[in-house]
C-alpha cells in the first residue's frame, strides 16, 4: 500500500532531507497544520482483505471559507479526451481530485515548501484537469506531470484500477524542481 499521509503526520517527512531539512512551514501559513488537514491513502494487494484497490482522498481545506456547504460533482464528457468526474465546490473551476473513464483516480495534498514554489507554471488544479482528460495509465500521468512546468509543493497520488499488474498506485512528491515517486510500501 502507498503510505498514508496527513498534514499532521508523514507529509512533514518530505521537508526533511539534504536540501529540505532546515525548511519549516510558518505558523499561520497554509502549511500550518491548524489550517489544513488533507489526507489520502491508496491500498491494494495484501493491504486489503480482498486485494481490491481503494483510493481515498480527504479534502479538509480552510473550513472558514464555507466551501464545504456547496459541494459539486463535475462530470466532463469532452469532445477530445477522456470522460471524467471530479469532486469540488460551487464556483471552483479547477480540480482537486477525480477519476476518469480509463479507471485512473487522482488525489493530492500540499506539503507547504514555499522555498521551492513559484507562480510561473501551470497550477496543479489545472494540471489535474489535464490528467483527467489525457492520462491512460500511471506512467502516462507521471510523464504529464514531469513534463509540465510545476509551481507548488504537492504530494500527488495516482491509482489505476484498470491495471492487472502490481503497480496499481504511486505517490509523487513534487515541486517546481523536485520529482520523486514512491511505490508499493516505500517510505
Amino acid at each position: 500500500a502507498i503510505p498514508e499521509l496527513s498534514e499532521y503526520g508523514g507529509k512533514k517527512q518530505f521537508l526533511r532531507g539534504k536540501k529540505y531539512k532546515n525548511i519549516k512551514p510558518e505558523a499561520g501559513s497554509l502549511a500550518d497544520p491548524a489550517l489544513e488537514t488533507c489526507s489520502g491513502v491508496i491500498a491494494f494487494g495484501e493491504a486489503t482483505k480482498n486485494g481490491d484497490l481503494y483510493h481515498l482522498r480527504v479534502l479538509d481545506w480552510i473550513r472558514e471559507l464555507g466551501a464545504q456547504r456547496y459541494p459539486v460533482i463535475h462530470v466532463y464528457q469532452p469532445d477530445d479526451g477522456h470522460a471524467s468526474a471530479s469532486f469540488s465546490y460551487a464556483g471552483f473551476t479547477g480540480c482537486f481530485t477525480g477519476m476518469n473513464e480509463k479507471h485512473m483516480a487522482f488525489g493530492e495534498m500540499g506539503y507547504g515548501n514555499r522555498n521551492f514554489e513559484t507562480l510561473e507554471g501551470i497550477p496543479f488544479v489545472f494540471l489535474y484537469k489535464k490528467l483527467l482528460r489525457e492520462a491512460d495509465s500511471i506512467q502516462e500521468a507521471l510523464n504529464i506531470v514531469k513534463e509540465s512546468q510545476r509551481t507548488c509543493s504537492y504530494v500527488y497520488q495516482f491509482s489505476d484500477a484498470g491495471q492487472d499488474t502490481a503497480d496499481k498506485g504511486v505517490m509523487l512528491v513534487s515541486d517546481y524542481q523536485r520529482f520523486e515517486t514512491l511505490k508499493d510500501d516505500q517510505r
